[in-house]
């Protein structure tokens, strides 16, 4: 069931708990990617205040991914987005320990109106197991190309995801093989980028912004 389908946070839970049986290695998916943060501390010490790192996180759905980041890292503010209104309310009802400490706002990422909502600076973007259904590849593409230019330089982009099948399923044209992710993210100008772990089914991606080199044109 897609979010945008959801009527009511009964259905939201039924679904969030069904993610988690079907694939357990969500939690250490989930694990994963916030140990990738944990460097982002030191590398914009000079730059951060108040004292947080501003990550943004798309597609938050019912908030599993939002939970693990805001209680590892107390320097972190979360700003997550997502087409549906109530896995919205069910993540703001799993987040309320983290008040003050994350922002959730419904859109629709296939459109641009959710750019205009960003925090000034993006030190880290994040996503989980989400960005395939958006649709077919052009549309993780064009994911691709914003978050390279919303970053900040020396900014981090981490997309974990499911992989494509071998052969690949029609019925899922958003996922795609490790390799087709890499070149991507190369394309728009990440440096370097790595696939750091996969674990049934799930590949995560890992890119760097340069600290010196502006968006590229793609």
């Amino acid at each position: 069931m897609p979010y945008r389908q959801f009527q009511n946070l009964e259905e939201v839970a039924e679904y969030a708990q069904g993610l988690d049986e079907r694939w357990p290695e969500r939690e250490a998916v989930a694990g994963h990617i916030s140990g990738q943060l944990a460097g982002l501390s030191s590398r914009f010490s000079a730059q951060v205040s108040a004292p947080f790192l501003q990550v943004v996180e798309l597609c938050t759905g019912p908030g599993r991914l939002a939970a693990r980041l805001l209680a590892d890292h107390s320097h972190l503010f979360l700003t997550g987005f997502d087409i549906s209104g109530p896995a919205l309310a069910f993540a703001r009802a799993r987040l309320a320990p983290y008040r003050g400490r994350f922002r959730l706002i419904q859109a629709d990422l296939n459109q641009d109106g959710w750019l205009d909502q960003l925090p000034p600076v993006v030190h880290a973007v994040v996503s989980m197991q989400s960005l395939h259904d958006l649709g077919d590849e052009c549309c993780v593409d064009r994911i691709y190309g914003l978050a390279r230019r919303i970053l900040t330089p020396g900014g981090l982009f981490i997309n974990a995801d499911l992989l494509a099948a071998s052969p690949p399923d029609p019925k899922n044209p958003g996922r795609l093989p490790v390799q087709r992710h890499l070149a991507l993210l190369q394309k728009h100008g990440f440096a370097p980028v790595a696939c750091t772990l996969q674990a049934g089914g799930f590949g995560c991606f890992v890119a760097s912004v340069p600290e010196d080199r502006r968006p590229s044109s793609h």
